[in-house]
């Protein structure tokens, strides 16, 4: 059953979800006992909160609520306590919270004045896909300590802090505990949350960054410091013009001690991916070589199998996905993703905007996709149950997602210059498809493939797992050398990105199912066309960076560092402008009309 209840100032509203969360800490809390309110003193104090309760032995103790980011040093006691409930890896829970910064999520800690002893912890967070709503995750007391209304006031205490932070909805979950829920003036109301949290942890998706990594490491054990090293420095090595002599004589690691931590993984294909396309691209075009040492060249070939990848240069997934890190003065941990508060941790070849900014915005608008992610989970349980008015809603959500990440990716120009894009960034995107090597049929592996040249593919907005998502959800289809393509580009994603695009074509293709469904309405083809606007007008506006950062430079040929075998193909080595254009087209034609028609 689900319950409300309407104070004046915030909604308290208990709501049996599909969210999977345990519910043991607040059955246990709802038994306890509030004190007589002629016994609670409460005042607050900046960001503490303090009471004072009388027990039934007539003692008094003091309290205070503080968040955990503020008093670091309960954290050992918080993982002690809630391990004791659930128990989890003690690196796993100092991981979560860690997380704790006064925009949620935020864990509250409930201290005994007198000793500064742990009572309590509860956890706050949001709700991915409402962003006026948070979640009370959970609420557990100290066992010694139950039955005493600790829990009960430090449920209260999180309802504070999140009014003091500006939420109007505080949802809890609840299962057979609706009879308490009434006797406190709680009303029953409909499920709100539909955001399926277990099916992204299931595909290792980030609901608040998309497919965008998490916390990236940012140094490897010091058995790999010959790549930290290098690799942190790799634009003073450019600008002193021996990439190639240091990079040569690097020693040949063993990645197998990495193979246990995914977050080590992508951080040595970031490492390696930076100084393979440094050794590769150095001189430009003029001077590229025939083969990449094999002290690169193996272990990036190994950590590239290992995490599932197609080997290429600057792949996407790593440079762009992997490669981030909060600027110093940045003291809030989780607060949405501005390009601003970052920078980048490798693949930093030049000392400037250009470098930054372009892969720091391409990192905001993969952030604004976790946006779309409710509204694929609404889209699966409307066509699951035919229920078109939940289509609809869905894809209005959809539609409100793609607009922003349209509005993000405008961004891009703030501090992107293109001749520093086309002349001195670019070629470091670039593949081993191009003019330049066609002597040899493309650059030698050592090690790798029986030292058989490999035509290695460059970094691509192609690869962007978000952007085929969102085609696949609307069944939006592209012409055979593009499709061909898209798909290739796939073999550049992560397994668990390859496996959330096959659930996509599987539960949610939109298009197929207002083509084969008779209820369906005005507004769910509306809504549907509007999504494929938004797209249309996302893909403009990629033409349009594209025409600025790579056309025109070619056709003015303002020349700092000749770029002239690249010309205006794109770092993967399509011919970009048509192929872009394809794709704009083929978007264009999946708009709907009534009587519906394929």
């Amino acid at each position: 059953m689900i319950l409300r209840k309407r104070p004046e100032k915030i909604i308290f509203l208990a709501a049996v979800t599909a969210v999977s969360f345990n519910d043991t800490s607040f059955q246990q809390i709802l038994e306890n006992r509030l004190p007589d309110q002629s016994n609670l003193q409460v005042t607050v104090a900046k960001e503490n909160f303090q009471v004072r309760i009388k027990n039934s032995q007539s003692t008094k103790f003091s309290m205070e609520v503080y968040p955990l980011h503020s008093h670091l040093e309960y954290t050992d006691e918080c993982i002690k306590l809630l391990n004791a409930e659930w128990p989890r890896s003690s690196h796993s829970r100092s991981h979560s919270l860690a997380k704790s910064n006064d925009h949620l999520p935020v864990s509250l800690v409930l201290v005994r004045t007198s000793d500064q002893r742990l009572l309590g912890h509860a956890r706050l967070c949001r709700i991915p896909d409402r962003p006026e709503w948070c979640l009370l995750e959970s609420v557990v007391i100290e066992k010694s300590e139950r039955g005493r209304g600790l829990g009960r006031h430090l449920v209260k205490e999180c309802e504070r802090f999140a009014q003091k932070v500006g939420f109007l909805t505080i949802y809890l979950t609840t299962v057979d505990r609706e009879s308490f829920y009434k006797h406190c003036g709680y009303t029953v109301c409909d499920p709100v949350i539909t955001f399926d949290m277990q099916l992204l942890r299931d595909f290792h998706i980030s609901a608040k960054l998309g497919f965008v990594l998490e916390n990236p490491e940012e140094h490897l054990p010091s058995y790999y410091n010959s790549w930290n090293n290098t690799a942190a420095n790799i634009r003073h090595l450019l600008a002193a013009g021996n990439v190639r002599s240091t990079l040569e004589n690097l020693p040949l690691l063993d990645v197998s001690p990495l193979c246990s931590s995914h977050r080590q993984l992508r951080l040595a294909h970031l490492q390696l991916a930076t100084l393979v396309s440094g050794y590769i691209w150095c001189e430009s075009e003029i001077g590229v070589p025939k083969k990449v040492p094999r002290c690169l060249a193996v272990p990036y070939s190994q950590v590239s199998e290992k995490l599932g990848l197609q080997i290429g240069i600057a792949p996407h997934v790593t440079v762009a996905l992997a490669n981030y890190k909060q600027k110093c003065f940045c003291i809030f941990n989780n607060k949405p993703f501005i390009a601003d508060d970052h920078q980048l941790l490798y693949f930093n070849f030049f000392d400037d905007d250009t470098n930054h900014w372009f892969f720091l915005a391409t990192v905001e608008v993969e952030v604004e996709f976790s946006n779309a992610l409710p509204a694929f989970f609404h889209l699966a349980k409307a066509i699951k149950d035919k229920d078109v008015s939940l289509l609809t809603e869905g894809l209005k959500n959809l539609a409100t997602a793609i607009h922003r990440m349209h509005a993000k990716m405008r961004r891009l120009k703030e501090r992107v210059d293109a001749n520093e894009f086309y002349h001195k960034l670019r070629p470091f995107l670039s593949g081993t498809t191009g003019p330049a090597f066609q002597a040899i049929g493309g650059i030698i592996l050592e090690g790798v493939a029986n030292d058989q040249p490999m035509k290695l593919v460059g970094g691509s907005a192609a690869q962007s797992c978000a952007i085929q998502c969102l085609d696949t959800c609307l069944g939006v289809q592209h012409s055979a050398d593009a499709g061909s393509f898209l798909k290739l580009m796939r073999q550049f994603m992560l397994p668990n990105q390859r496996c959330f695009l096959h659930w996509l074509e599987t539960k949610v293709n939109v298009r197929s199912f207002l083509l084969s469904t008779c209820a369906v309405q005005l507004d769910s083809i509306q809504a549907y066309n509007d999504c494929i606007g938004a797209m249309t007008a996302f893909r403009r506006v990629h033409v349009a960076l594209v025409n600025s950062y790579i056309v025109k430079p070619r056709q003015m040929e303002i020349i700092s560092e000749p770029a002239q075998t690249l010309g205006d193909h794109g770092t993967a080595g399509t011919t970009v402008m048509p192929f872009l254009i394809s794709l704009i087209q083929s978007t264009e034609q999946c708009k709907l009309n009534l009587p519906l028609s394929d």
